[in-house]
């Protein structure tokens, strides 16, 4: 009984730990326009570098999503990037009014900012998977989801889209 009594606090500590570790994806705020969901961390990686992306999806003032990423890479193409899209099985997503906010050359990144519909946010969460690319004036780079986009898309689909 004593050693039953030690054996159910570790594995209640050690639970408490492992659930203390896991990310959260979705930050959820209330505001005066009403729900806004931030979906943050979702990186994808590729030879070039690596991107990591975050979103606000605001339930009720706006028809747009904005999204925000860093891009990091040794080429110079990410300094001007003229078109950027995701890839998904549902559908091919174009980020709107793409905006360039920072770059730090020293550390080989860039920070965007654009929108995308809220349709196209829902088309490419309701997706198992995504790839995103980014077309410079010489050369396409181009980054995998893999499992940072699958965990981040099944949290967005039951928090966010309320979907299964």
């Amino acid at each position: 009984m004593k050693h039953t009594l030690t054996l159910i606090l570790s594995l209640l500590f050690s639970y408490c730990l492992t659930a203390c570790k896991t990310p959260k994806f979705i930050e959820s705020f209330s505001s005066q326009f009403g729900l806004m969901h931030f979906v943050k961390s979702v990186e994808f990686s590729g030879e070039d570098g690596s991107v990591e992306f975050d979103f606000t999806y605001r339930e009720n003032d706006t028809m747009q999503v904005t999204c925000n990423f860093t891009i990091q890479s040794k080429s110079n193409e990410i300094y001007a990037i003229q078109r950027a899209s995701f890839q998904s099985t549902n559908a091919t997503v174009s980020l709107d009014s793409l905006k360039l906010m920072f770059a730090t050359r020293s550390a080989n990144t860039a920070r965007y900012t654009s929108l995308m519909t809220k349709d196209a946010f829902r088309a490419l969460f309701t997706s198992q998977s995504a790839t995103f690319t980014v077309q410079g004036s010489r050369q396409t780079l181009r980054y995998n989801g893999g499992k940072s986009f699958e965990e981040n898309a099944k949290a967005v689909r039951l928090d966010v889209l309320n979907l299964p």
